[in-house]
């Protein structure tokens, strides 16, 4: 069947939350700044798993200016997509999410 991108509606809005978009945290980044200069360092952290929340979901259904799409990978929901108009009228990438059982696949 392969790849299918569908926009997000009434029908697809249960998909969109079947979608598992956590995963692991193991480093996050420390910024600090140093005679006006900006720097950052990697810092390992005990492992833990994010997840963003599907707040909002079916307020894109009524916006006029932004949408979601949904990816489908051999019938089953592989990723998301949101976007917005920016301020030139071009697509903003508000979102971007792959299933987890999607990732690394080639």
């Amino acid at each position: 069947m392969g790849l299918v991108v569908k926009a997000l509606d009434e029908l697809t809005v249960g998909d969109a939350r079947k979608l598992d978009d956590s995963f692991l945290v193991e480093s996050e980044l420390r910024l600090f700044a140093e005679d006006g200069v900006i720097h950052y360092e990697v810092v390992p952290v005990s492992p833990y798993e994010k997840s963003y929340a599907d707040e909002g979901l079916s307020d894109y259904q009524n916006l006029p200016n932004e949408a979601v799409f949904l990816a489908y990978l051999d019938g089953s929901v592989a990723g998301r997509v949101g976007l917005s108009e920016g301020w030139n009228r071009y697509a903003w990438v508000d979102d971007v999410a792959v299933d987890a059982r999607c990732r690394r696949l080639f």
